[in-house]
């Protein structure tokens, strides 16, 4: 027995299904299992041994962990020999097993980073190769191999090992020809299996009668099969990568997206990546979502990318639910996820109470919203914020001074928000009255908009403007009329009357809606001949209103003109509002 050193390893159980990196390829190079660090392991189910550095990538080390998972009919007096008969090396994991009768003893070959025995991280190691040898029929009778996770296999042209398939990527390697005896390295009594991605990967060895035997398993992919010549079979196989959080998003409001690495290899046809009910499938983190995807592989059959999944606003039929990759040849891939959908947050009853004095803040909004549990949440409105207490599903705003709530929109405590579009005007008891309100503007670009308001009674007035959500004093705006500068685009503004008595009103928002000056393109047909007046010019216009007005520097004031002589010719535009342009 190999003489090991003294190491405790920790539960293995916690390393399956951990979130995993995508593949490190080993490009072929052999595991070696010469270098175990765990002294005498225990050669009954759950024994394990762990080797270290048993492949170096780009500088950087990995170890393996090799764990019994079942025993049948089998007695192990080695759990990994040494002696270096029949072609077995160092290199080589070879226990040595009295077999009582037809059986098997199933392992697990894990994975990890170096140095991480404690609290093992895997690793996932691709292109990697493990070889079955002398499976001939020498002792007991009708050895056998057998793995899942594989993507390929070699055996020699003229093989006495035949492969049974168990499924997509699993399968046995069994001798077929009990009198066979060949040496250890014969390339007819042995098999190459190959891992396109794995951190993990279960095999079993057996037999089918009694007798003693060292099973010979190396990491390494032979070149040479003398007598015979390798023949390859490979598998198309489909692995995802990454883990995905929790999906919250709001009714109707698609979440944020989360990426998904894939990798294909041996493929033959397109990976097709279909989306359960709930989710969508992007190419991009802010791109369009559909329902499917579809990947086509380069010409050696690898696909390596990535792909985006977001919920839709949609509720998922079931949780977890599963992202299916399907591609012809390939075993189903699933990809697992979850998620919530909030409810609609539906509003009805939108009713209000106006200050019941001059210059009260008792005024209140209420209304019934649906999903939304007891608690205070933020309502937000047109160039403000409030709070709004709901019980009951009843929500209730109160301490609102006179003014007008806008878009009334509570937001609960995921972020989601009721609908907007409700919208009211509190209105407290004034001792003035208001004999002309402001009105909305239609101006030219470059124009400036007057404004006015005309009340009775002894008051103070403070126009405002609108932006970024907030509304703003003017400064020294506090006559009955209003001119702003010149303006290039939409304002918005309004204006507060407030009485000696401390009594207020506001008016409505009004709005200087800035229009640019007409404009226009023209195609011109000349005239066929010098003399005729067959020539035409045609319009069309790029902005202004309508109805427009044309006018021609030849007096038509139609919109194109015809019959015309070759020349120059110029059209001035005029639309309703006095805005001109040539």
């Amino acid at each position: 027995m190999r003489k090991r050193l003294l190491f405790a390893i920790a539960s293995l159980f916690a390393i399956h299904g951990t979130a995993l990196s995508q593949t490190v390829s080993i490009s072929g190079q052999a595991l070696d299992f010469s270098n175990p660090l765990t002294s005498s392991p225990v050669t009954g189910v759950g024994g394990s041994c762990m080797y270290d550095n048993v492949v170096t990538i780009s500088g950087v080390n990995y170890d393996a962990i090799i764990t019994i998972t079942a025993i049948n009919n089998a007695l192990i007096s080695d759990f990994d020999q040494i002696a270096t008969t029949n072609s077995n090396t160092a290199a080589h994991f070879s226990p040595q097993v009295l077999w009582i009768g037809a059986g098997s003893i199933s392992y697990t070959l894990d994975f990890i980073e170096d140095f991480t025995s404690g609290t093992p991280v895997p690793a996932v190691l691709g292109d990697f190769y493990l070889t079955a040898w002398d499976l001939d029929g020498v002792g007991p009778s009708g050895a056998y191999f057998e793995t899942q996770e594989l993507t390929s296999y070699t055996l020699g042209a003229s093989s006495v090992i035949n492969y049974t398939s168990s499924g997509t990527g699993q399968g046995t390697f069994s001798n077929s020809n009990a009198s066979s005896n060949t040496s250890g390295t014969d390339g007819t009594s042995r098999v190459t299996v190959g891992y396109s991605s794995a951190s993990s990967v279960r095999f079993s060895i057996g037999s089918s009668g009694s007798g003693g035997k060292s099973h010979l398993i190396s990491g390494a992919n032979p070149t040479s099969w003398f007598p015979t010549s390798a023949t390859e079979t490979t598998f198309p196989n489909i692995l995802t990568f990454g883990t995905s959080v929790p999906f919250f998003t709001c009714d109707g409001t698609a979440s944020a997206a989360q990426s998904v690495g894939i990798e294909g290899r041996y493929l033959t046809a397109s990976v097709l990546i279909t989306a359960p009910t709930g989710y969508a499938l992007g190419t991009t983190a802010a791109g369009s979502f559909s329902s499917s995807l579809s990947f086509s592989a380069d010409s050696t059959g690898h696909l390596d990318t990535t792909f985006y999944l977001a919920m839709n606003g949609l509720a998922p039929l079931s949780n977890p639910a599963s992202v299916l990759l399907t591609s012809t040849g390939a075993a189903t891939s699933t990809y697992s996820v979850s998620g919530v959908k909030g409810g609609l947050l539906g509003i009805t009853n939108f009713t209000k109470s106006n200050p019941t004095a001059c210059g009260a803040n008792d005024g209140t909004i209420t209304f019934n919203v649906e999903n939304v549990a007891d608690g205070t949440y933020v309502i937000s409105y047109l160039g403000g914020s409030n709070t709004s207490v709901v019980s009951g599903g009843l929500a209730t705003v109160s301490g609102l001074s006179e003014g007008h709530y806008t878009d009334v929109i509570l937001t609960d405590a995921n972020g989601c928000s009721t609908a907007s579009g409700f919208s009211t005007s509190l209105i407290e008891p004034i001792d003035f009255s208001i004999a002309y309100n402001p009105s909305d503007k239609e101006l030219c670009i470059g124009d400036a908009a007057t404004f006015g308001v005309v009340t009775v009674g002894t008051t103070t007035l403070q126009w405002r403007n609108f932006a970024t959500n907030t509304w703003s004093n003017i400064s020294s705006a506090n006559s009955s009329t209003y001119t702003t500068t010149a303006l290039t685009d939409t304002a918005i503004y309004d204006v507060q009357v407030t009485s000696a008595a401390g009594c207020r009103w506001t008016s409505l928002p009004v709005a200087a809606i800035v229009h640019q000056n007409p404009s226009a393109a023209l195609v011109s047909t000349p005239a066929s001949c010098p003399g005729t007046t067959d020539g035409s010019i045609d319009l069309t216009l790029i902005a202004g209103l309508s109805p427009m007005s044309f006018l021609w520097s030849n007096g038509a004031n139609t919109e194109d003109v015809t019959s015309v002589a070759s020349g120059t010719y110029s059209v001035t535009l005029l639309d309703p509002i006095g805005c001109q342009g040539t």
